[in-house]
């Protein structure tokens, strides 16, 4: 397999630039502030840092600057690229922390409307599923959820339905009571947070697949050569989508790798479409 080396990631103005060795980005962001140059665009060194991502990043001394001519950049331990937080140790965890965190922005700014005796249960339902959710899952096609990450945002899409539908009055206790979970999933009657995304994975990783010579499958393809580390394995990408795609209906292809499956578009969709009304383990 042809082994490439993608060292620029730009769009727009948002650019990064990646190396193996430190000497390496020091070389492209000097020919990167050269270019720039002769079209008249200049660096803003506030906006510029740097950031080392490796497994053993706590056994390293890492310098807390980088000199590239006449700049300095300063050392970050996460930065955000397209609406996505990157990280030093590539943590999943914290990119869902601040997903959930920018819905509960947005959750808390609807909350006069979602609490509002004028609008119906129907339009306030549309209100989360069209501008709440969308916020919570951007990017997750990318994630690697654990349990733990799946607990908390259905706590986080419980917490809104809970102000959608509102308290309910208990005839046995004589007063009125928060609904609980299962009264909150008949009541939604629609697909949980939870086997969208993992709707979206799927889709997404179809598509990957189908598509032919691509930055996306050449990642999907490489097999990294160098050893894992001791101890219990981190959960990979992949393995997320081979559990998501066998809890959607495809025990039937246990034989077969998933990305066999996934050329056939028409079964795939199918799968996808399961993976919404699928039960959590």
């Amino acid at each position: 397999m042809d082994r490439t080396c993608f060292s620029l990631l730009a769009y727009a103005d948002d650019i990064v630039l990646l190396g193996e060795e430190e000497q390496k980005v020091v070389e492209l962001c000097g020919r990167l502030i050269e270019s720039a140059k002769k079209v008249g665009l200049h660096l803003n060194i506030e906006k510029t840092q740097y950031m080392k991502v490796s497994k053993e990043l706590d056994n390293l001394q890492v310098i807390e600057t980088i000199t590239v001519g006449q700049y300095k950049f300063k050392k970050v331990e996460e930065f955000k690229y397209l609406g996505t937080i990157l990280t030093q140790k590539n943590e999943c965890q914290i990119k869902i922390q601040q997903r959930i965190k920018m819905g509960n922005k947005c959750f808390y700014a609807l909350g006069k409307l979602l609490s509002s005796k004028v609008l119906s249960k129907e339009v306030k339902t549309q209100l989360y599923l069209t501008i709440i959710r969308p916020i919570v899952m951007y990017g997750s096609q990318c994630w690697t959820l654990r349990k733990t990450e799946e607990d908390r945002l259905a706590v986080f899409e419980r917490k809104v339905l809970r102000k959608i539908y509102g308290p309910i009055y208990d005839q046995v206790f004589q007063g009125w009571r928060k609904r609980h979970n299962q009264e909150l999933t008949e009541l939604f009657n629609r697909p949980n947070i939870i086997n969208e995304i993992k709707r979206s994975k799927l889709e997404w990783a179809g598509h990957a697949v189908r598509k032919q010579d691509s930055m996306v499958q050449r990642v999907l393809q490489e097999n990294p050569r160098k050893k894992r580390p001791l101890g219990r394995p981190r959960l990979r990408w992949e393995d997320g989508i081979k559990k998501d795609f066998l809890s959607a209906g495809g025990v039937e292809y246990n034989h077969m790798d998933w990305k066999e499956v996934a050329e056939n578009r028409e079964e795939w969709g199918r799968i996808c479409f399961m993976a919404r009304w699928s039960q959590r383990p």
